[in-house]
């Protein structure tokens, strides 16, 4: 399997939208987005069907509110839409949320609409669209002290930069997060950034030092299918080095 998808699927689990929003209105048309929501979230269901939840969820939504919730419910529906690649629905609904957050003068929704137009963006391969609403992103977090968000929304801009072949800028991202107090007690996010700048380092064709970088993400791994991707990549390199043995 091509190493930048199976990162692709690495980044899916990692930086997607876990949170869960609060019930701050005790309705029954917010009961049923989240009841949606959470069928939706669900990865042993069906594909189709986790996508039909999601619709369902979006229905659900009084789209005439600007509220806080309403505009983070929106968020939660569309980073689905980006893990689901369905990406017209990805930048409709991330602009809608844009809108709201304008209107509503709600500076956390103008971080989560940038967010999701540069999900859509980098699925468009505009890498310089999508970096740059990432950076409008990360600056709205940071300026919020959501380290949670700025730490996910860093990981959406090194894997960009990653992906436009930028490799030393992906690279000097990733060590400014991994100096992050937060990032180095995280073995998620140092598995995901010593596994991207290995991947960087055999774009430079650093094929040894590639190694070394996909072994800190090996020891940083929490299951075994994260294990068996870096013996994959592992392998790869050593084959790289015409050391088929080692391979």
């Amino acid at each position: 399997m091509n190493k930048f998808l199976v990162l692709s699927a690495i980044a899916i689990t990692l930086i997607g939208c876990t949170q869960k929003s609060s019930h701050s209105e005790n309705n029954p048309a917010n009961d049923s987005v989240q009841k949606y929501l959470a069928l939706a979230e669900n990865d042993s269901l069906d594909f189709k069907k986790r996508v039909q939840y999601n619709d369902k969820a979006l229905s659900f939504i009084d789209l005439r509110r600007n509220d806080s919730l309403t505009i983070k419910n929106l968020y939660e529906i569309s980073f689905k839409c980006h893990l689901f690649n369905q990406t017209k629905s990805l930048k409709k609904t991330a602009e809608l949320i844009f809108k709201k957050a304008e209107k509503a003068n709600d500076l956390a929704g103008l971080g989560y609409a940038n967010r999701c137009l540069g999900l859509y963006y980098m699925s468009k391969s505009d890498n310089e669209k999508a970096i740059e609403h990432f950076f409008t992103a990360k600056k709205i977090f940071s300026s919020l002290k959501n380290k949670s968000y700025t730490n996910r929304v860093t990981l959406d801009i090194l894997l960009t930069q990653s992906y436009a072949c930028d490799y030393l800028g992906s690279n000097k991202t990733a060590f400014e997060l991994l100096k992050n107090n937060d990032a180095k007690n995280d073995k998620r996010i140092k598995y995901f950034c010593f596994n991207i700048t290995a991947n960087n380092l055999s774009g430079l064709k650093l094929h040894s030092k590639a190694i070394e970088y996909y072994s800190k993400a090996e020891k940083n791994s929490i299951n075994e299918s994260q294990k068996y991707t870096i013996y994959n990549n592992i392998s790869h390199e050593y084959i790289n080095l015409k050391k088929h043995q080692d391979a």
